[in-house]
């Protein structure tokens, strides 16, 4: 149990928004797709790349980026399951009808109005989906990946540019950088930069050094839990 945690249960209603899980969707063993019910109040401070924090029913914290929120209080979250963490526990086992409690709508990672290249890893689909549901004719996006994303990416209607496999050399950044460098270039898109703390710290460095716009948003580091 997190201390976040300790601390949000103890506060409860004081503290933490409701919502219900109404749609449940797995895309292979890698991909939880969990459709929510909440309400129009929390649906008003919602903006494309803003993050909710969910209490787990295990009393752990994770943050999540909500696709979407209309004007009736439904919102959809992707899960990326890990195998083993208490976050793929949940995604695994969670049900229709269960309740869910978390704070937020909070900003995260906002990006400008404009062309957008969204770059990163498995962590960053929901925040490209969501950047892409809002403007659909101005994203990109490129991904690292050793999974198969075509099946989620098409489901959230995204356009991917590019998958690429790691590459222990990071040999694969070389080509993201290029990618982005091009569009920036035909139509001044600025780079939105998620996922893991290697590909942020390698990548940025090569995509400042061509002067494109970047803004980069951690989702994960190794031995850390429940970044946000």
């Amino acid at each position: 149990m997190s201390a976040k945690a300790v601390i949000l249960r103890l506060l409860g209603d004081l503290a933490l928004k409701q919502a219900v899980v109404t749609s449940i969707e797995y895309f292979g063993s890698h991909f939880v797709w969990i459709q929510v019910q909440g309400t129009r109040e929390q649906a008003a401070s919602y903006q494309p790349g803003d993050k909710i924090q969910l209490l787990l029913p295990m009393d752990e914290v994770r943050t999540y980026t909500p696709i979407g929120w209309d004007a009736d209080g439904q919102t959809s979250l992707l899960v990326y399951v890990r195998g083993g963490s208490p976050a793929s526990q949940w995604a695994e086992q969670v049900r229709i009808g269960d309740p869910l409690r978390f704070l937020g709508p909070e900003r995260s990672l906002p990006l400008p109005e404009g062309p957008l290249s969204m770059i990163g890893d498995e962590t960053s689909i929901a925040v490209a989906a969501a950047y892409q549901l809002a403007r659909p004719e101005s994203v990109a996006c490129a991904f690292e990946s050793d999974v198969d994303l075509s099946a989620v990416t098409k489901k959230l209607g995204l356009r991917p540019a590019m998958v690429l496999p790691r590459e222990v050399g990071l040999g694969h950044c070389v080509d993201l950088a290029q990618w982005a460098r091009e569009r920036h270039h035909a139509s001044g898109a600025r780079v939105g930069l998620t996922g893991g703390p290697t590909l942020l710290k390698t990548l940025r460095g090569k995509l400042r050094e061509a002067q494109v716009p970047v803004k980069t948003r951690a989702y994960w580091a190794p031995g850390k839990t429940g970044l946000d």
